[in-house]
């Protein structure tokens, strides 16, 4: 495959192939501040999700969320409404341990799906916090949500810096050149026995 790509020689990488073990710090800072701002959130969903047994007290809990909004809903509301927010607040978690998983193996694809999810959870989460601290009154929680804004964009600019894309594309072009060998014996084997 990669005899073709590359006129029968090994992939040239413009980062240097001696990529180290470990990763970039600034690639470990990007994982830990993932984990750092999704644990809150899986926390919460968990806590969302099993208090649906407690119909008084998820009652109370969805109509502290929904006060903005003069909405009262009934036991079956609530019920439904604390499963939709657990599963799609689960559904988020999911995706940012799975981009902070692929950032430690040092995938290209982690890195891009990092940057956009992470760059329209900043989006979502700044804007609808601002919007919250300039209601009036202010909602309680909405500098909890600019700190999680800040923390998603933090990511995003740590994942676009060049020691992270280094360090990265470096591992790679690891990839590819153990892969491009093992064709290359491969082929040559075949050759061999032909």
């Amino acid at each position: 495959r990669w005899g073709w790509l590359a006129g029968g020689r090994a992939p040239i990488s413009v980062v240097p192939v001696s990529a180290p073990r470990t990763p970039a710090k600034t690639t470990l800072a990007a994982v830990v501040l993932i984990l750092v701002v999704t644990a809150p959130f899986l926390y919460n969903a968990v806590a969302l999700a099993r208090s649906t047994a407690d119909e008084e007290a998820l009652r109370l809990e969805v109509r502290e969320a929904l006060i903005m909004s003069n909405v009262n809903p009934g036991p079956q509301e609530a019920a439904n409404y604390a499963r939709y927010i657990s599963i799609i607040m689960l559904v988020v978690c999911v995706v940012a341990i799975a981009v902070a998983v692929g950032l430690l193996r040092r995938r290209e694809g982690a890195q891009h799906a990092g940057i956009v999810f992470f760059g329209l959870l900043a989006v979502i989460s700044i804007a609808a916090s601002l919007a919250g601290l300039n209601a009036d009154p202010p909602a309680p929680r909405a500098g909890l949500g600019l700190a999680t804004g800040i923390g998603n964009a933090l990511i995003v600019f740590l994942l676009l810096r060049r020691q992270t894309m280094d360090d990265i594309e470096g591992a790679e072009s690891l990839r590819a050149k153990a892969r491009w060998e093992k064709e290359e014996g491969r082929r040559q084997r075949r050759a061999a026995r032909s």
